[in-house]
C-alpha cells in the first residue's frame, strides 16, 4: 500500500511560552529508526501538556504538544522489522516508555 505523504502538515506548535500554542503549517517528518509516522486522527493534551505550555515544566521549544494520539501509519522507518507495523494500520499511542522488542510492547 502506497500513501501520498505531503511535504507540509498543520500542527499546534509551542515556540514561546508568552504566545502559548500556535497553529502552523510545518515540514512533515520522516520516521527514524525505530519509528513510524502517523497521520494523526485525533489527539488530546494532558495535564503535563499544560504544565508545558503554562512553563512550570522546562520542556526544548519549539515543540508540538499531544502524545495522547490515534491514527493511521502511513509511513514504516527502518529497524521495525521484529514488529507487525505496516503502513494503512490504525494505532494509538500513550505516554509509556515501552521495550519496542517483545510481542506485548511491539
Amino acid at each position: 500500500m502506497s500513501v501520498q505523504i505531503p511535504e507540509t502538515m498543520r500542527a499546534a506548535v509551542l515556540r514561546s511560552i508568552d504566545k502559548g500554542l500556535e497553529v502552523q503549517t510545518i515540514r512533515t517528518p520522516h520516521p527514524k529508526a525505530g519509528e513510524v509516522l502517523v497521520k494523526v486522527s485525533g489527539c488530546g493534551l494532558c495535564h503535563s501538556d499544560l504544565h508545558v505550555i503554562s512553563g512550570a515544566i522546562a520542556f526544548p521549544l519549539p515543540a508540538v504538544l499531544g502524545h495522547e494520539v490515534a491514527g493511521e501509519i502511513v509511513e514504516v522507518g527502518p529497524g521495525n522489522e521484529h514488529n507487525a507495523l505496516e503502513v494503512g494500520q490504525r494505532v494509538a499511542g500513550a505516554f509509556l516508555m515501552p521495550c519496542g522488542q517483545c510481542e506485548a510492547c511491539s
